[in-house]
């Protein structure tokens, strides 16, 4: 069994017909068409922060993104480390906690003490957004959501 170099495997390719093919793959890379989504959570017109975004595309629930927002609610979705998400449907779910009348927690860290000593409220809104190839910003708009129920805590 003979082996061909490496280095005569390319030029074997493009004599007989594969620039094409060869383009392809250096052009598209391993996977497909990704779409970079970011975007800013508000309510009420006001920018969300700390709130946890997840997209998940519609019909597989195993195919889930993560972002968090910032203090002013601008969001990124990363993926491993890396920006992109298939292009579709997705089921966006957003948890941000209030105070119990429904204000928003304060910034820094009076916000996250009443976060982490169980005096705000924790709210799940669930939403439909299209992503497409390439980038998309979406803004998620809390009231346009419908507030799902909470799991029971243990």
């Amino acid at each position: 069994m003979s082996t061909v170099p490496f280095k005569s495997t390319v030029p074997f390719l493009l004599r007989w017909g594969a620039p094409e093919l060869l383009a392809a793959v250096f052009l598209t890379g391993c996977g497909g068409a990704a779409g970079q989504v970011s975007g800013r959570v508000t309510s009420q017109g006001q920018g969300v922060a700390k709130a946890e975004v997840t997209f998940s595309l519609d019909g597989q629930a195993a195919e889930v993104f993560y972002g968090v927002s910032q203090n002013d609610g601008k969001y990124v979705v990363d993926v491993a480390g890396k920006r992109g998400l298939p292009p579709g449907k997705y089921q966006v779910t957003v948890t941000d906690f209030v105070l119990a009348d429904g204000t928003p927690l304060p910034g820094g860290e009076e916000g996250v003490v009443l976060r982490n000593s169980g005096r705000a409220v924790r709210r799940t809104h669930g939403l439909t957004k299209e992503v497409a190839a390439g980038a998309n910003e979406i803004e998620i708009k809390l009231e346009e959501g419908q507030l799902l129920p909470q799991p029971e805590l243990e």
